[in-house]
Parts: C-alpha cells; sequence; structure tokens
C-alpha cells in the first residue's frame, strides 16, 4: 500500500531480525521497485555461544544463510548489521569468532557497540563481564574492520553511475551537496542547494570508507 503512494520514490526498510525474512518477505521487496536494495539485519555477535547468551533466536550458520539467499536474488544489495562486543561471557576466542565472521561477511557498514550494563537485566547477572579496557580495544578492532568492508563496496562503485537522494549542501564542502544511493552509500558530487530533495544521477570517481565522491551526470 505504502508502494502505490503517489509521488512517493523511495521506501527504505529500516532493521530486519533474520528470523522475519522469510520467502514471502524477499518476493515482496524483490517485486516492488521502490523498496531500496538496503536491508540492516543486526547480527549482535558472530559466535553462537554468545548468541544463546544474548537469547537470540537465530544461530550464525542461519544469519549466514538468510543473507545469501538475500544477496542472490537482491544483485548488489547493500547489507548493514549491529554487533554488539564485550557482552558477559564474550571470551577472546569467542570474540575472534566475531572478528572472522565479520570479515567474511563484508557487510556494508558494522554500527559497532560496546555492552552497556544496565541494572536489573538478565544481561547484568551473567558472570564473567569484559573489563572497559578490552571493551574499547574490541570496538576499535570492529571498527576497522567495518572501514575496510565499506571500503571494498564502495570501490566496487567507481565507474559507475548511481541514483542520489540529495539531501542538501555538503557542511564541509563548498560549492558540493550530499545525498544517498539507494544502497545507503553517502555521495558528495559538484552541486548547490537547489537539488536538494532530487533524485539525480551521479557518476561516482572515487571512494573511500565512509562515502564516494562523483560527479552529475547531464
Amino acid at each position: 500500500m505504502i508502494h502505490d503512494t503517489p509521488g512517493l520514490e523511495r521506501i527504505r526498510i529500516s532493521s530486519v531480525d533474520p528470523h522475519e525474512i522469510d520467502e514471502e518477505f524477499i518476493e515482496t521487496v524483490t517485486s516492488l521497485p521502490r523498496v531500496c536494495r538496503h536491508l540492516h539485519i543486526p547480527a549482535q555477535a558472530g559466535d553462537d555461544d554468545v548468541l544463546l547468551l544474548m537469547r537470540r533466536r537465530n544461530s550464525v550458520a542461519e544469519f549466514r544463510d538468510v543473507v545469501a539467499k538475500v544477496r542472490e536474488r537482491i544483485p548488489d544489495v547493500a547489507i548493514t548489521t549491529d554487533i554488539i562486543v564485550g557482552f558477559p561471557g564474550e571470551t577472546a576466542e569467542r570474540f575472534e569468532n566475531t572478528v572472522a565472521f565479520c570479515e567474511e561477511m563484508q557487510f556494508s557498514k558494522i554500527h559497532v557497540f560496546p555492552y552497556s550494563r544496565r541494572k536489573g537485566t538478565l544481561a547484568e547477572r551473567l558472570p564473567d563481564h569484559v573489563p572497559e579496557e578490552e571493551k574499547e580495544a574490541r570496538v576499535q578492532r570492529l571498527i576497522a574492520v567495518s572501514d575496510a568492508s565499506s571500503l571494498a563496496f564502495h570501490k566496487r562503485l567507481v565507474g559507475s553511475t548511481v541514483d542520489v537522494l540529495v539531501e542538501g549542501n555538503h557542511d564541509e564542502r563548498e560549492g558540493y551537496v550530499e545525498g544517498l544511493t539507494d544502497t545507503y552509500v553517502r555521495v558528495y558530487f559538484p552541486g548547490d542547494a537547489s537539488l536538494s530533495g532530487s533524485i539525480v544521477p551521479v557518476r561516482v570517481t572515487d571512494a573511500v570508507s565512509s562515502h564516494v565522491v562523483g560527479v552529475q551526470v547531464t
């Protein structure tokens, strides 16, 4: 019903858990051209023991299978995720499993969060809490993994033309505007505020981990 709204150009699904992505979901997304080729699927961890401690409803293998099905059916789809590091019981070995999992999955972006103790929760009562210094070191390690996979995803766009929904002037680059592709890639290119709110074809000329740069195709 939302898809048929006159004037609506893009629908972005903000977050969906692995167990919610079934054949019907994939078929719906692929059949509606205004739905963005971007799914945020929270993994939270890449180790089965940690997932059990978190009481997640999927295993690492099940998550991997879901992402493989999505990528097979939706070409060039962007998969972003959330990872919590330092959850009680996350040993060094279990964290390394998460690092290896994230490197394997090649997410277009990983949102990394350190576990924070919340009074009264089941997690707070678990043994083997991770020291704060170690949690911060693990956060920085996974941010580096995220940057590397984001850069690889962005580099694949160099030389191609992407449709950018322009948000407005770039705050730091005079004479540039910025916006997003349907795959949630931030794009900077020369332009002015008159382009705001419009979808503009842009040829990508350069890429870094945080964004790509290009020129408007006229």
